[in-house]
């Protein structure tokens, strides 16, 4: 309940002790037409302005930008390391240029890995452990 700044503390608790409410059906009742409305009536605060401020992400990449990324240095043989693993970047990808020069490792929410050199996504493949 602290996460709510404060406000509710412990007090819901004990207007529920209180009032005697013990069971779901009556405290959620008491919290509609109740303590919600007080609450409100306390601690809302008007808008500044009556339209919304945000804004469309457009073609930003969300997955990208909220995701932990690592630079990696591409050996001579067109893999990298991270996290203990070997990655292969596939033969499919325009390859000049990409040897001893960074690519940036994505590790997003969903878990996936992603390399990415400049502003072009890499085809790329895990490498078994050797022997």
């Amino acid at each position: 309940m602290e996460r709510t700044f404060c406000t509710l503390q412990d007090r819901l608790e004990k207007r529920f002790h209180y009032s005697g409410i013990k069971d779901i059906k009556y405290a959620n009742e008491f919290l509609k037409n109740e303590y919600i409305p007080l609450h409100n009536k306390k601690f809302c605060v008007k808008p500044v302005a009556a339209f919304g401020s945000h804004k469309p992400v457009g073609d930003l990449n969300l997955d990208s930008i909220f995701s932990v990324q690592y630079e990696r240095v591409v050996t001579n043989d067109y893999t990298f390391s991270v996290n203990g693993k070997k990655y292969q970047i596939a033969k499919e990808n325009d390859l000049r240029g990409l040897t001893r020069n960074k690519v940036i490792i994505e590790h997003r929410l969903d878990g996936t890995w992603h390399a990415r050199f400049r502003e072009r996504y890499l085809e790329t493949a895990l490498l078994p452990k050797k022997g």
